[in-house]
């Protein structure tokens, strides 16, 4: 995982896969806006027919990802000193 420079919560890993947490890890530290001290994460679960998909929306982008079990909170990555933590956010 990508996740040696930042900190990720326990809950967070107790409620994500570790495929999304490197996905959420490697978005966090590679967007435009990845200077700002902290980033919003906003996960949501959307019904497309008989199927459910994880949306996530941040810096006025949603992406739409499968193949796990949809979830629904807030998450954060802060940054402070070049070190990032991600954690749950209401």
């Amino acid at each position: 995982m990508i996740t040696t420079n930042i900190w990720v919560s326990p809950e967070v890993k107790a409620t994500l896969p570790d495929e999304l947490i490197d996905w959420l890890c490697k978005l966090a530290i590679s967007e435009e806006d990845r200077n700002n001290p902290i980033q919003t994460f906003v996960l949501t679960l959307e019904k497309l027919g008989d199927y459910s998909v994880q949306n996530i929306r941040y810096a006025d982008k949603l992406r739409r990802l499968v193949g796990f079990p949809p979830v629904t909170f807030n998450l954060q990555v802060r940054r402070c000193n070049n070190q990032y933590q991600m954690i749950m956010a209401n």
